[in-house]
């Protein structure tokens, strides 16, 4: 019987001890160690997956233009994300 794919399962992980602090600070207990772990994994792997989706992207269609990004940004983050300018 094989193992669902998204099931749990233990590895180990080397860290410097000063980041293993930190994340005991913010997570709290052991599973939520292991959760806080998996969350920025997870998080690293969907990063990952959008720039492969822009490159894709790109490489059949050109370069996206600065303003569209721009127009994304705005729509994403509101007006004032990224601007210098009134800084």
């Amino acid at each position: 019987m094989s193992e669902a794919p998204d099931a749990a399962r233990g590895v180990s992980v080397s860290l410097p001890e000063n980041l293993i602090s930190t994340v005991r600070e913010r997570a709290g207990g052991k599973r939520e160690f292991s959760r806080y772990v998996r969350e920025a994994v997870e998080h690293r792997v969907h990063m990952e997956d959008l720039d492969q989706l822009i490159a894709d992207h790109e490489a059949r269609h050109g370069r996206i233009p600065e303003e569209e990004i721009r127009a994304a940004e705005a729509e994403l983050f509101g007006e004032a994300h990224g601007d210098t300018a009134a800084a």
